[in-house]
């Protein structure tokens, strides 16, 4: 299964996107793109062309926003992530 987006870091001028299992939900935060299976459930997780950062822009405008927007902004990134991945 593909990750879902979590949220954008908000380290510094961080540009990485931090993702959460599919399945359960749990983030990984820490380890990111290395965790091959879900550590909370164990969902084998593909990380095939998935992006993994943001541009500056982007993120910029993601942390200057509400946390409702932001809510918004991962909502509208997961649907295009998931277009995106049909593609392939």
């Amino acid at each position: 299964m593909n990750p879902i987006v979590e949220r954008i870091s908000q380290y510094g001028l961080a540009t990485e996107i931090i993702f959460k299992c599919p399945k359960c939900g749990t983030s990984f935060a820490i380890l990111g793109n290395n965790e091959k299976y879900c550590h909370n459930c164990g969902t084998e997780i593909n990380w095939e062309n998935i992006p993994r950062h943001v541009s500056k822009r982007f993120a910029n405008m993601y942390h200057n926003s509400t946390y409702e927007e932001q809510k918004e902004i991962i909502s509208l990134y997961n649907e295009k992530l998931v277009e995106f991945l049909k593609e392939f």
